[in-house]
């Protein structure tokens, strides 16, 4: 049975400068981003790729960064949730049994705590500097309440197996699916991509923050607008392992049974929702 993907946007954010950010509108006007996350289904049972914002965010938005709230400028939505989008959907939030992380950044990670009865899959790095500070990265990237409910964790440190000459682990889902984790290093330590085979030969592909915009995968590349690349740096812990991250998932897409997105990307959400 294939597996079936639904793409959600858990958290509009509306940075300044549509033009420097989006590529395209006025100076002035505020740009658009979104969370986009997947809920995987087969059979009524569900897995998440990622979280977005979460209810607890929402209701204690004094605990996220000011300058996150200020420039990020987040809708804050209850509607845009992924447990309220999960039940819109008509299903039961209870059969999101697992959680698989492309990383652990607040803008992630934030709807953990929607979903305490899940399995929370991730990168042993990313989880080392998210959860224990080991390394240390900027302060108040990670926020702690998010998984302050104590997840379920599953971490994973061995990426021996050979995936689109990509190293990639199995994630530990339901019986018969085939989900990998794909690190790709550089905007957070344990930073990952997550591999989805949907039947067949066909995989999707979610890139998290590897990338922000469709053009910097392009082949060539074309530069990301200038105040998106300056968050896209802003961000990086190590700009090298960034850029080669970037141009692994640009020879991905060159392959025609792989479907790819990124998070952020407003225009690829709105394609690939439909």
């Amino acid at each position: 049975m294939t597996l079936r993907l639904f793409h959600l946007n858990a958290g509009t954010m509306s940075p300044p400068s549509a033009l420097l950010v989006n590529g395209r509108g006025g100076l002035f006007e505020r740009a658009r981003m979104v969370c986009h996350i997947l809920l995987i289904e087969r059979a009524g049972e569900l897995c998440l790729v990622d979280t977005g914002i979460g209810l607890n965010d929402i209701n204690n938005r004094d605990q996220l960064p000011a300058a996150f709230l200020k420039k990020g400028r987040p809708s804050l939505d209850p509607a845009e949730t992924a447990i309220a989008q999960v039940g819109a959907l008509g299903f039961d939030p209870h059969n999101v049994r697992h959680v698989v992380m492309t990383h652990l950044d607040r803008d992630h990670a934030g709807g953990l705590a929607d979903f305490p009865w899940a399995k929370v899959h991730v990168h042993d790095t990313e989880h080392r500097a998210a959860v224990k500070g080991q390394p240390a990265v900027q302060p108040g990237r990670y926020a702690a309440q998010q998984w302050r409910h104590g997840p379920d964790w599953a971490t994973y440190d061995r990426f021996g197996a050979d995936w689109m000459g990509l190293p990639s682990c199995q994630v530990d889902l339901f019986d018969g699916w085939d989900v990998r984790l794909v690190p790709l290093p550089g905007h957070t330590p344990g930073h990952s991509g997550v591999a989805v085979k949907r039947g067949d030969d066909a995989w999707f592909f979610h890139a998290g923050d590897a990338y922000y915009s469709r053009r910097q995968i392009d082949s060539p590349p074309r530069r990301a607008p200038l105040g998106l690349l300056f968050q896209i740096r802003k961000a990086e812990i190590d700009r090298a392992q960034r850029i080669a991250s970037e141009d692994a998932v640009r020879r991905l897409r060159q392959r025609p049974a792989i479907s790819i997105c990124c998070t952020h990307d407003p225009d690829e959400f709105d394609r690939l929702s439909k």
